[in-house]
């Protein structure tokens, strides 16, 4: 796959139907071949950390190192190695909340012949009985990587409204211009009016959003709940998967609405409630849309002590 932004050129690649066909099953034996490698043996990698020490990971499927540059999957490593989490759900936990944080606009081209562009969002649940430390996933590698980003934006909201109090300084109600927008790059609960300005917001300042619940049945419950259930807000968000545009055309404000979009999603769901929400079917296509991660049932046992070296990498 390779990354495309909507301003570069992409130059176009037609291939015959017999060629296309050729492509087509070469990829799936290629596919089938990497399957029975990885079904049939253990993969085993050894991953250096920055002070050339060795982490020998012996695992069936994906690996972080498969997934990440060497660095940041020794770091995800470190972090998780106590933890009873398998690669998988390390990767995706991070993988979404990195999501929530790349330059709007950015896409992933899946056929250069066709033309097949899809924005860079993730709508991801956790899936795992209660007890299975689905909350410490989301917090080490979900919302501590972004802490630095979210204090930055949290700096600028507040010079913007600082700012603004004193542009209104001494005027009166009609003189003073309409108070900034807050910028939200990390939100819980909305209303589907306060996405479509948070959105607007964004796509100036070329910003992606992540929806993070700890329980994601919860986000959908809510949606509506201001309207009698008789709102719109469940397509508004599944609208919003393709990253496309919103325009409102109402008396009352003719400006609402923004070109471009990259919503991500992440929450945790336990398997019963999961059966519950998807066993009358889904007409919607709200399920399809999302990526299920089931936790591994495992226990890992804990150090009783940390040595300082040790300390210092996973402070690092």
């Amino acid at each position: 796959l390779e990354l495309a932004n909507d301003d570069e050129n992409i130059s176009n690649c037609s291939l015959t139907p017999e060629e296309d066909e050729e492509v087509f099953q070469q990829t799936l034996k290629a596919i089938e071949a990497d399957r029975l490698q990885i079904t049939r043996k253990p993969a085993s990698t050894t991953l250096k950390t920055s002070k050339n020490e060795q982490i020998e990971c012996t695992k069936n499927g994906i690996q972080l190192i498969d997934i990440f540059p060497s660095e940041i999957a020794v770091a995800l490593q470190l972090l998780s190695q106590y933890l009873p989490y398998d690669d998988i759900s390390v990767a995706m936990a991070f993988i979404t909340g990195a999501a929530g944080m790349i330059k709007l606009g950015t896409k992933v081209e899946g056929n250069i012949a066709t033309r097949f562009q899809v924005p860079i969002n993730f709508y991801t649940a956790i899936v795992a009985q209660s007890g299975r430390k689905k909350t410490p996933l989301q917090k080490i590698f979900v919302r501590e990587p972004a802490r630095k980003v979210l204090l930055e934006v949290a700096s600028i909201n507040n010079n913007n409204f600082q700012n603004w109090q004193e542009i209104c300084r001494g005027k009166s109600k009609d003189e003073k211009p309409p108070q900034p927008v807050v910028i939200d790059v990390r939100i819980s609960d909305y209303t589907g009016e306060a996405l479509v300005i948070a959105l607007r917001r964004l796509d100036e300042l070329g910003l992606a959003l992540l929806i993070e619940r700890d329980e994601i049945n919860g986000l959908f419950n809510s949606l509506n709940m201001y309207k009698g259930g008789k709102g719109a807000d469940e397509q508004q968000l599944l609208e919003l998967y393709d990253g496309g545009a919103y325009r409102s055309l109402r008396q009352s404000d003719s400006t609402r609405g923004f070109q471009r979009s990259a919503v991500n999603i992440f929450g945790a769901v336990q398997p019963d409630i999961l059966f519950s929400l998807i066993a009358t079917g889904d007409a919607s296509g709200k399920w399809a849309r999302f990526i299920f991660v089931p936790l591994p049932d495992k226990t890992v046992r804990l150090p009783g002590k940390l040595s300082d070296q040790a300390n210092a990498e996973i402070d690092q």
